[in-house]
């Protein structure tokens, strides 16, 4: 497969980050609908990134590598993937950023004589599903009782506003 490089393909197939932690996304974008032993030449790193509550890592300035572990996707989700990166910040900060399978995540370390740990967004799960691709990720384990909460509160209400009503015509 060609490499993507710098300049985006005509043909560039997109897949979201899909996940229910607020303040993290990202898309990437690969050169075919499917594949089974990619590298980071079928990667349009110019239009990918992840983005955290640190800030957005674009694969181009952030000095991607992937490790041994090959890309494999279909035209519905991306099965494995391992792309990390490390991207200057303010200096003195720099952050250390990972795409994976199932999680994407960052750490930012004041750089010196001695790297401090400051930040630290990672392991959040979640999925790359293609663009479009209607799926949801499992809920909290709290939605559903949340939910239940709710629909249990509104039949609640429901009944005593109708007994108010029959009883008003009963009389």
């Amino acid at each position: 497969m060609a490499a993507l490089g710098s300049t985006a393909r005509a043909t560039s197939f997109e897949y979201d980050w899909l996940t229910n932690m607020a303040g993290f996304s990202g898309k990437i974008f690969l050169d075919a609908s499917s594949g089974s032993n990619g590298t980071l030449a079928d990667v349009d790193l110019a239009n990918s990134y992840i983005t955290t509550p640190d800030g957005t890592f674009s694969f181009t300035t952030a000095n991607p590598f992937n490790s041994a572990t090959p890309i494999a996707w279909n035209a519905s989700q991306i099965l494995t993937i391992d792309i990390e990166g490390s991207q200057p910040l303010i200096s003195p900060a720099v952050a250390f950023w990972a795409a994976k399978t199932n999680r994407i995540g960052d750490d930012v370390y004041l750089t010196g004589a001695v790297q401090q740990l400051i930040s630290s967004q990672a392991d959040v799960t979640g999925r790359w599903v293609a663009a479009g691709t209607s799926s949801s990720v499992p809920d909290n384990p709290n939605s559903a009782f949340l939910l239940g909460g709710a629909l249990l509160l509104t039949v609640s209400v429901w009944q005593l506003t109708h007994a108010r009503v029959i009883s008003t015509k009963s009389t």
